[in-house]
């Protein structure tokens, strides 16, 4: 008895391998008797518009016949050649009749376009132009094809038919690709009949819009088999409030409904943020071209046909539910590395003094200083702080590239900058200069720097009693000096080489004289170079222009008014870069 039973299991699953394999080859030869039809209609139909462009009556007639042609032989191949409609006997005369019927009603429209194309051709010998002459050599060209691709089907089915040479090539072209898809059907299996067998897809939360009561439950019912929780609207109103109020995976839509259209309600959806994110398939029984067009142009992620397919369903709403399960993945790890960012921006931000100083008779300093990173994390530095009871130490600097690595470098540079100070002081502190001072941290930086990342750095050193600024410009903007008369001036001179580029760079120290008053600003290449939304540069015009109005200000009072004219100037531009500013006075009792 087992041995009966499994025997006819097996004669079965051999049955439904072949039906398989039948249904595949023929949508195979479909293909590939449908690919020269499409092309004809294709170059018919450019050649209909030439020509009555050309107001030509005569060759528009005989295009136009090719082209009704044409699509009358599109259309019989899509029938005739059918996989649900054909059933493989093998040695049946019946299939022997249907491909001389197939052979016979395919070529009658292929004579007729082949006919008025070779006359056209002919009467275009003549000095047509050379497009019409090319396309209708390709419209032939293509006839000729699936002539002889029709006869070779005929002669690789056992037809009488006998072959030219065209045909036979054809037939050997049919022929080979049996093993491929025997190939093919055996990689790809077959989709279970039994939804049990398949697997199974995460629970969700699925909102079903129907006006139709049957298709609501029919619809539902499949979908609860599958483990979702289903909810129902019977129309459009009912569902944009079900929406509002409920947490929701995926929306199956109808098309078709009175009073707020499944259009509507999709195109309400994916305007709003809140819901513009959750999935939409189509359902209707309009299967135009133009609905499905117009669905998907609105953000619908899939479009079912009525009567559905419950498998093609089941895997539509699987696939639309993993790429939401992907959607979301992706906003949290977005949300977990934005919250990790703003705690590495704060982090960094707690590197740079907020407190500074403050100015008295034993240090006469008055200093202020900001930096807003462009992205979460910065480039930019400054510091401020007293290497001696007499003698003012500050920087600020500037790291090529921008985000973590580049924060990570200025934190470095930072630290590398007090360190260095901080020995020479213990060591030789009257030997100690800022050009000393570079160098050390120009071998450190460049060790290890494989990815080539350097800072362009100004960093000064005051002597509160004397008023003279020692000071090195690695690759710097050049800073201001704010004189107590009203006079605004630029350090001049050419910066040396930024730090990080070469280990043995000789860094040189220049000195100014400061007199009581007297304001040096420094700022990073993100203040003159901010861009606007028309992308104008704020330029170091604007950078005077404000520094001479607000020259004989506080400290806090001149950084604060050169960034609000940077972000004034601006406007709704995002930031292209840092944005750092440094200001000190001297100011000796």
């Amino acid at each position: 008895m087992r041995r009966d039973g499994g025997s006819a299991t097996a004669d079965l699953t051999d049955q439904g391998a072949d039906r398989r394999t039948e249904r595949a080859l023929v949508a195979y030869v479909r293909q590939e008797l449908s690919a020269p039809a499409t092309a004809i209609m294709g170059y018919a139909e450019m050649l209909v518009d030439d020509a009555a462009q050309a107001d030509c009556a005569q060759r528009t007639d005989d295009l136009q016949r090719i082209l009704d042609a044409s699509r009358t032989l599109h259309r019989l191949i899509l029938s005739l050649l059918d996989p649900a409609t054909i059933h493989r006997t093998d040695g049946s005369a019946d299939l022997t009749e249907f491909r001389r019927t197939l052979r016979h009603d395919l070529r009658t429209p292929i004579n007729a376009i082949k006919g008025y194309g070779e006359m056209l051709r002919e009467d275009a010998a003549d000095g047509s132009a050379e497009t019409f002459v090319a396309d209708l050599d390709k419209l032939l060209g293509e006839a000729t094809l699936l002539l002889d691709r029709i006869d070779g089907l005929v002669t690789y089915s056992g037809g009488d038919a006998p072959p030219s040479e065209g045909a036979a090539r054809a037939a050997t072209e049919i022929a080979a690709p049996a093993s491929m898809v025997e190939s093919l059907i055996e990689a790809v299996r077959p989709v279970a009949a039994n939804e049990a067998d398949l697997a199974a897809v995460r629970p969700s939360r699925i909102l079903v819009v129907d006006d139709n009561a049957s298709n609501r439950d029919l619809l539902s019912r499949r979908l609860q088999r599958q483990g979702h929780t289903v909810l129902q609207a019977e129309d459009g109103a009912s569902a944009l409030a079900l929406v509002e109020k409920e947490a929701l995976d995926l929306v199956l839509l109808d098309l078709m409904m009175p009073g707020i259209s499944g259009y509507d309600v999709l195109a309400r959806l994916k305007r709003d943020p809140r819901f513009r994110d959750i999935p939409v398939i189509m359902i209707s029984a309009l299967s135009e071209l133009d609905s499905i067009v117009r669905c998907i142009e609105a953000g619908a992620d899939d479009y079912l046909a009525k009567p559905f397919d419950p498998t093609l369903l089941r895997a539509r709403v699987g696939a639309s539910l993993e790429k939401k399960r992907l959607r979301d993945e992706v906003r949290a790890s977005l949300a977990r590395l934005e919250e990790e960012l703003d705690q590495a921006r704060k982090m960094q931000l707690g590197m740079l003094p907020r407190v500074f100083p403050a100015c008295t008779p034993e240090q006469p300093v008055e200093v202020h200083a900001s930096m807003e990173p462009a992205r979460e994390v910065g480039g930019d530095l400054y510091d401020c702080f007293y290497a001696s009871a007499h003698l003012f130490c500050f920087l600020v600097g500037d790291v090529s590239g921008k985000g973590a690595p580049a924060a990570m470098f200025m934190a470095r540079t930072r630290s590398l900058v007090r360190m260095a100070v901080d020995l020479w002081q213990r060591m030789d502190a009257a030997a100690m200069s800022s050009a000393q001072i570079a160098e050390a941290v120009n071998r450190e930086l460049y060790q290890d720097n494989d990815d080539c990342m350097f800072v362009t750095l100004f960093l000064g050193l005051l002597d509160t009693r004397t008023g003279t600024l020692a000071y090195t410009n690695a690759g710097h903007p050049a800073p201001h000096i704010l004189r107590a008369s009203g006079d605004i001036e630029q350090i001049a001179g050419k910066p040396d080489v930024p730090l990080g580029v070469q280990r043995k760079t000789t860094y040189r120290t220049g000195t100014i004289a400061l007199l009581r008053g007297d304001a040096v600003f420094v700022v990073s290449d993100g203040v003159d170079e901010a861009m606007n939304a028309e992308e104008e540069f704020y330029t170091l015009e604007r950078l005077n222009t404000v520094l001479r109005s607000a020259g004989k200000a506080s400290a806090a009072e001149l950084v604060r008014a050169v960034t609000d004219h940077v972000h004034e100037f601006t406007g709704s531009a995002p930031m292209a870069d840092d944005v750092t500013a440094l200001a000190i006075r001297w100011l000796p009792s």
